[in-house]
């Protein structure tokens, strides 16, 4: 019912590492957000409290639509689940195309077809640690 009555928020898929971090950050900002996890257990914290949470699986159209992506400003798909991401991406950017989409993604490979369906951004593990373990390279290795 919360999810119904949200404007401009940021939709998270999955509550993995990374959910779980990008949940508490909007929870301590009072950013507006839902959170999609087919795992009822992986939420049962965020159901107590009363946060505004969809346990069902976000690869079903009708669970986008319940979480309100037609009016979502953002949607970051968080899944380790390859057919997730891709899925997730291509039904919110025909159901919203304004909202930034967000895909993190371990497999470089799918960087190409992510954005093809419409993902603003796909991040990937490896890409993010080389670009962190890059700058203390520089650092390091800088002539002396």
């Amino acid at each position: 019912m919360l999810a119904s009555e949200m404007k401009d928020h940021v939709i998270i898929v999955g509550r993995g590492h990374l959910g779980s971090h990008l949940v508490d950050h909007l929870r301590q900002t009072a950013r507006p957000y839902v959170l999609v996890e087919k795992d009822s257990m992986a939420v049962d914290d965020l159901i107590r409290a009363g946060e505004p949470v969809i346990v069902d699986d976000a690869k079903q159209e009708s669970t986008l639509i319940d979480a309100g992506v037609d009016r979502a400003r953002l949607i970051v798909i968080t899944s380790n689940v390859i057919e997730t991401a891709l899925l997730v991406t291509k039904r919110a950017r025909d159901r919203n195309k304004k909202a930034t989409i967000i895909v993190r993604c371990y497999l470089d490979e799918f960087t190409e077809i992510l954005e093809s369906l419409g993902a603003n951004e796909v991040i990937s593990s490896s890409k993010s640690a080389f670009n962190e373990i890059a700058t203390h390279i520089g650092a390091v290795a800088a002539p002396r």
